[in-house]
């Protein structure tokens, strides 16, 4: 009889308390990764078996299954947040093109002993290069953190990296690409902060960038826009 009245609060709770559901983390290990990224600047992030999230400071780049291929982005400056589609983000942003890659291991250790990589995962290098017209990259991954495939995808994507080998840590195309360099400067076994994974309830919606970036100010900046004189 305990058991059975202990199922149905359980119930209860999932059916009428929505923020149980956002607020739920994986119980296994959670990673802390710091991402210096070419547009983005640098990038705190943190990762568990199904979730990742990193901010740069303005903005927090949320993943959360089932589907890694729609991104949330949270203000918690202006308390709003967004959601879209990754492959419709990563069109405005002309720092970055996913190509296709052919990639192999590294022969050439030596090109990668003057990158320091961390030492608290394992990681794999590659050699990289594009499988249409000219580019290379040296590109390294790991499979120790985010064990979940659709993570890797929508981290890799962030820079064009391949998006097939495990979590990226150092990517460098050559110039030729434009792609962005990724590296990361630390990566350990962390314990996120409360609420890092979700959204709080009293943040709106919307689906302006603008509005997401500068919220109510975004009145005040194109009034203080000088006015042409006819």
């Amino acid at each position: 009889m305990c058991k059975s009245a202990f199922l149905i609060a359980s119930l209860l709770i999932v059916l009428f308390c929505p923020s149980a559901i956002s607020e739920q983390k994986d119980d296994g290990t959670v990673w802390n990764v710091v991402f210096q990224i070419g547009y983005a600047g640098r990038c705190k992030g943190y990762i568990t078996k199904d979730r990742l999230v990193f901010s740069n400071g303005i903005v927090r780049y949320l993943f959360v299954p089932p589907d890694y291929d729609q991104l949330l982005l949270i203000s918690d400056e202006s308390k709003a947040y967004m959601k879209m589609p990754l492959d419709k983000w990563l069109i405005d942003q002309p720092k970055i093109q996913w190509v296709p890659w052919k990639t192999i291991p590294a022969t050439d250790s030596a090109r990668y002993k003057r990158i320091k990589l961390p030492t608290t995962i394992k990681c794999d290098k590659y050699t990289c290069s594009r499988e249409y017209g000219r580019g290379t990259a040296y590109f390294v991954a790991t499979r120790t953190i985010a064990t979940n495939t659709g993570i890797w995808k929508a981290c890799c994507k962030f820079c064009g990296a391949p998006v097939d080998k495990g979590m990226p840590i150092l990517f460098i195309p050559s110039r030729d690409i434009n792609c962005a360099r990724l590296q990361a400067t630390f990566v350990d076994k962390a314990i996120a902060p409360p609420g890092v994974f979700s959204i709080p309830r009293s943040y709106r919606k919307t689906n302006d960038i603008a509005d997401l970036y500068l919220g109510n100010d975004i009145d005040v900046f194109f009034q203080s826009r000088p006015q042409k004189k006819d």
